[in-house]
């Protein structure tokens, strides 16, 4: 695998696909009115700032992967189209898939706020995000929206590095039967089912989803889910609409390396939601919006394991074990976590210049080990109340200057009151022209695992002196937020009449206080050691460029082309010695040097279409993982649509990691090619 970029190998796809666009004949009578159809493909962005906002005039640099790229990409699963935004990784271990932004991040990815149509799915308990138990389907998918940088003033604590907002398909635009079913190595299997249907007032989708995936040969990796989504949209009248949402998912995975005490097991999982949303449109220039969400999400991991006790050190007069047996006992990882939301919007456009939009938030999160030998070493459920108030305004002061700012206030039971700003300046050169500056101060509150972690092991009155108690991990609630200060500097070049774009920033991200965890050589317990304890004291300044750019030769062709460059100098609090000495790690390899993506699909005659996605991520160091050596990998996608009569299908072949094999996190889990067949069906 080349540990250095591959620019002659892009360059060669790309003055591929120019002579495949460039040759074709007779195409001038397609791209009439492309230029339109350019234009009516750039989405109002509803995620920067709450204020529905063209690309030019939305305080933050955003990617919008609309359902046409989602098509093209080929990809089965929504971590992975994450791939094509700029400065992302992402990476798959241990039946955990972690997405991250410009790099410094463990499997948890604790940094990136994810919301699904506004809810947040970000979890309390060990922060991150659950990507195989979304309630949702890639079917169900019409944009995601991502905010390339901090954005707590919008969305509060944990929207530090980035904001990713999942929009799912509005129930009018579902109507009819779908039907998917897929196929293909590695125990890959899907099958998708979906109705919509509508009257005046009322419309609604109602989708079933039931896939499995055995990712990586040799490791006990496999999943399977199950999950019913449901939406709907009500209008009893021309001023209300009643927006709800429900979502169940059962499935397990395999646990495990076969080890004595982490035998091969399944473990279960549990997660649901209910969402419903009231907006009232009080005038046209003025709305109201109250969404309650509710979450929930269970694990369940207990297994039996061993503990071997030394002759010589077992309590006398000894318990029930003789002396020098393995002692028997349980581990569990299992937990649930629920959320109960509550929020408040007000939108208002007080003059032609001056909008904004404010409100509040209630929220209430309950984490819980289960069993008193669980995560936190007690039955009961630990709570974290939040409390959050918000501005956003935007101030048109000519006719080339937008201002917008804002202001976020939250107060939570685990590091008590943050203040997240932001101030940004769009200028509009001229028309398809706008530079835009921006800074701001975001915040990441420990988890509720980082702040009261107390997992002990109960021995059945065996403790192994000079100790108190036989600890394997715990919080710590003397933790700091994480702290992040952003500065970028952007350029959009926006052209309709030739149907390209070019988004291009600069960014400087300053963090401090980074909660770590390390080992405590100073600690009591079993092996004179605590792994994971955690520790705020890390720091890091992070810098580079990106750039993302779409070309439209064509209506059949269209190029989607983005590239990362990011150096970062920091460490972080690795382990504290017996006496007394912290010893901190370098995190500069925890960011790769250069990320590229590169996407392109093209319609060919008889309904035939093909696209390939290529990605290129130089070396990295995940927290926690191997050094990748940097990888190239590729997928391709072939596909026939087909009609008769009012039945419409598509035939589709798919080649994931078309190139060599390659990991991603850590050397044990290889990817390798693998063939993936789909029909589907609309009626």
């Amino acid at each position: 695998m080349s540990k250095k970029f591959n620019c002659s190998c892009l360059v060669r796809i790309l003055t591929y696909m120019i002579i495949l666009t460039t040759s074709q004949n007779n195409y001038a009578d397609e791209i009439d009115n492309l230029e339109d159809e350019f234009l009516s493909d750039v989405p109002v962005i509803l995620t920067g700032s709450r204020l529905e906002q063209p690309r030019s005039e939305v305080p933050a640099s955003q990617t919008v992967l609309t359902s046409e790229m989602i098509e093209a990409s080929g990809t089965r699963d929504i971590p992975s189209l994450f791939r094509l935004v700029p400065g992302f990784q992402v990476a798959r271990v241990n039946g955990v898939t972690a997405v991250t932004y410009h790099g410094n991040s463990d499997i948890y990815s604790k940094r990136l706020q994810v919301l699904i149509d506004g809810r947040s799915v970000y979890t309390p308990l060990f922060g991150g995000v659950d990507w195989s138990d979304l309630p949702i389907s890639i079917d169900d998918v019409e944009r995601i929206e991502v905010v390339r940088g901090p954005n707590g003033v919008a969305y509060g604590a944990n929207s530090f590095i980035g904001v990713i907002n999942i929009i799912t398909i509005p129930p009018d635009l579902a109507q009819g039967n779908k039907l998917i079913v897929e196929g293909g190595k590695q125990g890959t299997g899907r099958m998708y089912y979906r109705y919509g249907n509508k009257d005046r007032k009322l419309s609604y989708r109602l989708s079933v989803e039931a896939k499995k995936n055995d990712y990586y040969r040799g490791v006990a990796d496999d999943e399977r889910r199950q999950k019913i989504n449901i939406r709907g949209i009500y209008n009893p009248d021309t001023v209300n609409t009643l927006d709800f949402s429900a979502g169940y998912i059962t499935g397990d995975n395999s646990k495990g390396d076969g080890r004595v005490n982490d035998p091969f097991r399944r473990e279960d999982i549990t997660s649901y939601y209910q969402q419903l949303v009231w907006t009232r449109q009080v005038s046209n220039i003025e709305e109201v919006k109250l969404n309650f969400s509710y979450n929930y999400h269970r694990v369940n991991d207990v297994w039996d394991a061993f503990f071997p006790i030394p002759a010589n050190l077992l309590i006398t007069p000894p318990p029930a074990p003789i002396p020098g047996i393995i002692v028997p006992y349980q581990l569990s990882l299992s937990g649930f976590e629920k959320r109960y939301n509550f929020e408040y919007q007000h939108t208002k456009r007080f003059s032609k210049q001056f909008r904004a939009v404010w409100g509040a938030e209630v929220r209430l999160d309950q984490v819980s080990g289960i069993y008193d030998f669980g995560y936190f070493n007690t039955a009961d459920t630990i709570d974290n109340h939040l409390y959050r108030v918000f501005a956003n305004t935007e101030w048109v002061a000519n006719k080339d200057l937008n201002v917008n700012g804002g202001l976020l206030i939250e107060k939570n039971d685990i590091t008590n009151t943050n203040f997240s700003p932001r101030l940004a300046l769009n200028y509009h050169l001229k028309p398809g022209h706008t530079f835009r500056s921006v800074a701001s101060i975001a915040y990441r509150t420990p988890s509720a695992f980082e702040d009261r972690a107390n997992g002990v092991i109960d021995l059945g009155g065996i403790v192994l002196p000079p100790f108190d108690q036989n600890i394997l991990f715990r919080g710590n609630q003397n933790l700091k937020p994480e702290k992040m200060t952003s500065y970028e500097l952007g350029y959009l070049f926006e052209m309709p009449e030739s149907r390209s774009s070019i988004d291009v920033k600069l960014f400087y991200e300053r963090i401090r206080d980074i909660i770590s965890d390390f080992e405590d050589k100073t600690a009591t317990d079993a092996d004179n050691e605590i792994d994971p304890a955690y520790i705020t004291g890390g720091k890091t300044d992070t810098w580079g460029i990106e750039a993302q750019a779409e070309y439209r030769p064509g209506r059949k062709t269209r190029l989607w082309v983005t590239y990362s460059y990011a150096q970062l100098k920091g460490q972080y609090i690795e382990k504290r010695l017996v006496n007394g000495t912290f010893v901190s790690r370098n995190l500069s390899g925890s960011v790769p040097r250069h990320t590229v993506s590169f996407l392109v699909s093209h319609k060919l005659e008889q309904d035939l279409s093909v696209s390939a996605g290529y990605y290129n991520v130089s070396s990295m160091k995940w927290v926690g993982g191997d050094e990748t050596g940097g990888y190239n990998t590729m997928d391709v996608r072939i596909s026939k649509r087909i009609k008769a009569g009012s039945l419409k299908g598509r035939y589709e072949v798919i080649i994931k990691d078309a190139l060599k094999s390659y990991f991603d996190f850590d050397r044990a889990y290889k990817k390798e090619p693998v063939v993936l067949v789909s029909v589907s069906m609309e009626f």
